[in-house]
């Protein structure tokens, strides 16, 4: 009797320990289930924010600031075409040109356009646009020194008659040129919290050569040796940064004489989209006669990816 008493209780007994058991495991069962769907849901919106990061591409870096080149070059194949111009100089707006470059390997960029001139022969100053073309060489650098490069730059011949007489004069340059910046890689400049607490500082200092040249002329060649340099200021990954450069150039004098002029130009370079920038500033030479002679200049670049051509036709 105790024997069949004990089986009445217990099987009395296990349909509740069996429902118990499966509301556990169903219980579980929804428990992992939406462990996973939790952490589908969190690596799905990981990915969507990747992608919307990655989506955004980086600005392409032209190799100048205003007028002086920085210490990088146009990527490999790459073409950049500028076209320039000066407003509020005298005589009203000029146009300073146009240029082309093309990036060679990602060490080199070759360079055909323009070159701005100042020549005082007649007794006033004037600006020429001469064509010039140019060659420049890059090796990068290391840490927070972003490269060094190295450019040659020479104008064509430009000819002016003062009182009866042709004269025939052309500026050539050489210079060298390293780039230093508080952050260690380009990407890190496009991030919202590189630099110091988001502020990007980089700066380009060097050494050009100027050699003008003019005919006829009774003093000897009158080149000569000047430190240059500028710098670009922005926050966080904005796509509008502040520039700034000092620059030197050759004003042919009455008599065949030589004077050396700083330029200083300073502004904001605004990226429209990552192939189209604008440059605009405010510029003033040393051989102005005060801030109400200074001039506002414009620069409208753009950069075509002409290295996507050839991966298509041959390949990487």
């Amino acid at each position: 009797m105790k024997s069949k008493g004990f089986t009445e209780r217990t099987s009395h007994h296990t349909p509740q320990r069996r429902e118990l058991i499966m509301t556990r495991k169903i219980i579980a069962a929804l428990f992992a289930l939406n462990t996973v769907l939790f952490a589908g849901a969190v690596q799905s919106y990981a990915q969507e924010n990747e992608r919307e990061i990655m989506s955004v591409p980086p600005p392409i870096e032209p190799s100048y600031l205003f007028t002086i080149p920085a210490g990088r070059v146009v990527r490999s194949l790459d073409l950049d075409v500028a076209a320039s111009g000066i407003f509020l100089g005298e005589g009203g707006g000029k146009p300073v040109g146009t240029s082309a470059i093309l990036g060679l390997g990602d060490i080199a960029e070759v360079e055909i356009g323009a070159m701005e001139m100042v020549s005082s022969l007649g007794g006033s100053k004037r600006v020429h646009s001469v064509p010039a073309g140019g060659l420049r060489v890059y090796v990068s650098g290391w840490k927070y020194w972003h490269g060094i490069s190295a450019a040659f730059r020479r104008s064509g011949t430009h000819e002016e008659r003062v009182d009866g007489v042709w004269y025939e004069e052309k500026v050539g340059n050489f210079s060298v040129m390293a780039s230093l910046a508080n952050f260690l890689t380009p990407e890190e400049g496009n991030e919202v919290a590189g630099g110091w607490q988001g502020i990007k500082v980089k700066t380009h200092l060097g050494m050009i050569y100027v050699d003008p040249r003019i005919t006829p002329s009774p003093q000897k060649a009158q080149g000569f040796w000047k430190p240059f340099g500028g710098f670009e200021l922005w926050r966080k990954d904005s796509r509008a940064r502040i520039m700034g450069e000092l620059g030197w150039n050759a004003d042919f004098q009455p008599g065949g004489r030589i004077e050396q002029i700083w330029m200083a130009t300073g502004g904001v370079r605004f990226f429209f989209s990552k192939h189209v920038t604008a440059d605009i500033g405010v510029k003033h030479q040393s051989n102005q006669q005060g801030l109400s002679e200074s001039v506002m200049q414009f620069k409208l670049r753009m950069s075509f990816p002409t290295h996507l051509l050839r991966e298509r036709i041959v390949g990487h």
